[in-house]
């Protein structure tokens, strides 16, 4: 048979779990209480309000709406996010050109200016 178990933390409050025939933990309280009949008297209002719990399901809930495009560039379409929130793809810059090699590499100093 199930039952509640009314424990008490170290840090002096009192919880309450609903523990199965088979000594599993079913179920634990979040909150702590002050006083061990505060949280007695809380088990009984589960007691009382579990009889007449129904069960749902989370496909009956409706989903969250799509939020619509969010502008973030200047133009009119320029940067507009996905409906899934995801940004557009970015236009990658040309790399820079590759330094030129000097023919005669004697003919430069270390900073790079031509030797007379």
């Amino acid at each position: 048979m199930s039952r509640f178990t009314v424990y008490q933390t170290p840090q002096s409050e009192f919880h309450r779990k609903l523990v199965g025939s088979d000594d599993r933990t079913l179920a634990k309280s979040p909150e702590g209480f002050k006083s061990r009949e505060a949280c007695v008297g809380a088990v009984s209002v589960v007691k009382q309000e579990v009889v007449s719990a129904a069960v749902e399901s989370a496909a009956t809930k409706p989903a969250a709406p799509v939020q619509p495009p969010v502008p973030t560039g200047t133009g009119p379409m320029q940067g507009m996010q996905g409906a899934q929130g995801v940004p557009s793809p970015a236009k990658t810059p040309s790399p820079a050109p590759a330094p030129t090699t000097n023919p005669n590499p004697g003919s430069t100093t270390p900073g790079g200016t031509p030797k007379l």
